[in-house]
């Protein structure tokens, strides 16, 4: 009966380390690939050639792919593989609204942060939309921390707005004197 017990405890330690895996190499994709999505944006922009926007976003892809097919187990979505490919793209494009949601925040006048912490968190709302599509206490913590940076992004740019405002003068009536 021991022996059974302890191995129950490492299977239980087991399942943690796909989610983990998952969770950290979509956060390690967002953070490398996304300065190249952006650098196209910028290149597209200027040429006019708004294909050359589909190699970031296919690399991106792709590579969320190949996360989902090395850690099946994390998710109910990269168990089977035809669900990888719609995970992957669900990551990708979920995760860039986040991560220009994050950018229009932090070009907030109000909004201060330390200069390199943009790349730092680049891969973060990947890592979050991941966590959301994983089941139990992972896509609820996430959905949680998704929800605690949305609120705090409005209020970031809410108080940003207030502080721009110019401030409002009491109305003071002048007596005309005879």
């Amino acid at each position: 009966m021991i022996p059974s017990a302890r191995t129950s405890a490492s299977r239980s330690r087991l399942r943690w380390i796909p989610t983990v895996a998952q969770i950290g190499s979509v956060w390690l994709i967002g953070l490398v690939v996304t300065p190249f999505v952006y650098g196209a944006l910028l290149i597209a922009a200027l040429s006019g050639n708004y294909a050359v926007m589909l190699i970031p976003a296919a690399a991106m892809i792709l590579g969320l792919y190949v996360v989902g097919s090395l850690t099946p187990a994390a998710s109910p979505m990269t168990v089977a593989r035809g669900r990888r490919l719609l995970w992957s793209i669900t990551v990708c494009l979920a995760g860039s609204a986040g991560w220009w949601a994050g950018l229009w925040v932090l070009a907030q006048p109000s909004a201060s942060m330390p200069q390199n912490w943009p790349g730092i968190l680049g891969g973060l709302p990947y890592a979050l939309v991941a966590g959301v599509l994983m089941v139990r206490w992972t896509g609820l913590i996430s959905l949680v921390l998704s929800g605690v940076l949305v609120i705090g992004g409005v209020f970031l740019v809410q108080k940003g707005r207030a502080e721009r405002r110019p401030p409002r003068s009491p109305n003071v009536s002048r007596r005309c004197g005879t």
